[in-house]
């Protein structure tokens, strides 16, 4: 796939590999031409399933009203966003550095650009790692308490 992030952030380019995918969106190597600084950029896109599209129009409602209501689920996730950049900087926690909200040229909805702290895949960590010692897990699950802890704190 073929992403053009400059326009975002101007020096920016997008490896054509994904890196990794979820329930929230696609997650892809990104590289700064000018400083070789590397991020992952995830981009989650918001908007209707062509199901969900017809179900909203066959309820009546407009465009407007379903442009209205994509714009709404994307400031939501936006403000989830927002509290994860304060988090930035702590410990055991991933760091966002930017976000971009971008409406669709077609059709409805928007798409939001995740701009992250680069880091190994777990799958990766664990293929160089195929043996983890007791050490090792309980390590772990005591970074994911932490990072819990200073969520619960910081928010």
């Amino acid at each position: 796939m073929n992403i053009d992030i400059s326009k975002i952030w101007p020096g920016w380019t997008i490896a054509p590999d994904e890196i990794g995918s979820g329930g929230y969106g696609h997650v892809y190597k990104a590289v700064n031409e000018s400083t070789d600084a590397v991020s992952a950029v995830k981009i989650v896109p918001v908007a209707p399933t062509e199901d969900e599209l017809t179900k909203l129009k066959l309820c009546g409602k407009s465009d407007a009203a379903i442009r209205k209501l994509c714009l709404s689920k994307a400031e939501k996730m936006l403000a989830e966003i927002k509290v994860m950049q304060k988090l930035k900087g702590c410990a055991n926690i991933v760091s966002i550095e930017d976000s971009a909200l971008v409406e669709r040229q077609e059709g409805f909805g928007y798409d939001i650009y995740i701009r992250m702290e680069y880091l190994i895949p777990l799958q990766n960590y664990l293929d160089s790692h195929p043996r983890l010692t007791d050490a090792d897990i309980v390590k772990l699950g005591c970074d994911i308490c932490s990072a819990l802890e200073i969520c619960h704190k910081k928010t």
